[in-house]
């Protein structure tokens, strides 16, 4: 089908952008979004807000991901693209937790699992994150479980695996599980906050 229809394409693949900003670079994530972007007519293009919102919700820019994503819901509502609904949701989920309101960002993360036709581990690594944010670490550990069944040695699921260890009092899992999210993020800037936090959780680690 998308072959057949580059339009699909173009906004798929911005709806896939996102992964580069998850290992890392955030950077070339936006300037992909942005090419891409310039190739999808108006108004459809504002559907790659979706994935700009992402990558600046990760990187704690709330009024960019703010608008980026109010842009892409218009023309959601518009034309009644429901198959959008479930990863609009998880991303107002992101910027809520990024604008600190985990409380909500917990409820956006449970309704976007709940609209996902197939669960994205993507999808429980939020609900998890959040749990594990307001103490809820049993939780946390149970819906992370189930993510990594899909994608086990994603760097992002392991940060979350070593501070749920590192909560449990188990520093040698807490180091393992660190170790893999690390050497993914190596070579990651200091802008990328997943990165950033590993690296303060390493030195955190470091004085016990």
């Amino acid at each position: 089908l998308e072959s057949l229809n580059p339009l699909l394409a173009d906004i798929g693949y911005s709806l896939m952008l996102p992964s580069i900003s998850m290992v890392g670079r955030p950077a070339e994530a936006l300037s992909r979004l942005a090419a891409v972007k310039s190739h999808i007519p108006v108004p459809y293009n504002d559907l790659a807000g979706v994935g700009e919102a992402w990558v600046y919700a990760d990187l704690g820019r709330v009024p960019e991901a703010t608008a980026s994503l109010a842009a892409a819901v218009s023309v959601v509502e518009s034309f009644k693209f429901e198959t959008y609904r479930s990863r609009i949701t998880l991303v107002e989920g992101m910027i809520a937790e990024a604008a600190g309101d985990l409380d909500t960002a917990i409820s956006h993360f449970r309704d976007a699992a709940d609209k996902a036709i197939q669960v994205e581990p993507v999808y429980r690594l939020r609900l998890a994150r959040a749990l594990r944010l307001i103490g809820e670490e049993d939780e946390a550990m149970a819906v992370l479980e189930e993510a990594l069944k899909v994608e086990p040695t994603h760097p992002a699921y392991q940060l979350e695996l070593a501070h749920l260890h590192y909560k449990r009092g188990d520093l040698v899992q807490a180091h393992e599980h660190l170790s893999v999210a690390l050497a993914a993020w190596a070579d990651a800037g200091p802008e990328y906050l997943p990165a950033q936090e590993a690296r303060q959780l390493a030195d955190l680690l470091a004085t016990l």
